[in-house]
């Protein structure tokens, strides 16, 4: 029988924020010294930060669990190119890299903040 409790790993949850926080602080020292403004910086650096969330949710959640996040994220990805397809009969790189890379952002950090809670999830 497998108990689950949803408790935090605080330790893990430090690491991980400070990881966050550095990266932040580094983005920033960046923009200022090459005198790029925030929000263009922010909008170019969505890939960045989605991917750096998806690899902390990684280690968070092993590689087991971490297999359904990236089926989500694929299906994310197929959706984007069906609505484009729809609504333009053609896939135009430059747009949908664009949109999947803001959703990416977004789900990345839902499946960061879920993932913070994965040492309920059973061992496999």
């Amino acid at each position: 029988m497998v108990v689950l409790s949803m408790s935090l790993n605080y330790q893990k949850l430090l690491i991980d924020g400070a990881i966050i926080i550095g990266i932040y602080v580094l983005q920033l020292l960046v923009f200022r010294l090459l005198q790029i403004a925030p929000r263009q910086g922010r909008q170019k650096l969505n890939w960045a930060w989605g991917i750096m969330l998806m690899l902390l949710a990684y280690l968070n959640l092993g590689f087991y669990w971490f297999a359904f996040p990236v089926i989500g994220w694929m299906i994310i990805g197929l959706t984007i190119v069906v609505i484009q397809w729809h609504r333009t009969h053609e896939l135009v790189y430059r747009k949908y890299w664009t949109t999947f890379w803001q959703w990416t952002y977004i789900y990345a950090t839902i499946v960061f903040i879920g993932s913070l809670f994965g040492t309920a999830l059973p061992v496999i």
